[in-house]
């Protein structure tokens, strides 16, 4: 274990590159994709989810705020 900036980072075995602890992704594990490349489980798009280890807290949050949108969006859409 490693901290850096006051964040506790874990290394990956076999490099020399960290993960952040609180980078934990939303993914539910029931991936399914509509036909705008939006996963229905978790509400990323495709690109959401190739960078999201990537991304910065900030960006991971903008993301979080927009799955939730989308998710609002098609609850709205498709409830009985």
């Amino acid at each position: 274990m490693i901290y850096k900036n006051g964040k506790l980072r874990y290394p990956i075995l076999g490099t020399r590159k960290f993960v952040r602890k609180d980078s934990r992704s939303p993914c539910i594990r029931n991936c399914c994709l509509d036909d705008h490349d939006i996963c229905l489980g978790c509400f990323r798009s495709v690109d959401e989810i190739m960078k999201w280890t990537q991304m910065s807290d900030e960006e991971q949050h903008d993301v979080l705020n927009i799955a939730n949108q989308r998710k609002q969006k098609h609850k709205d859409k498709y409830s009985l």
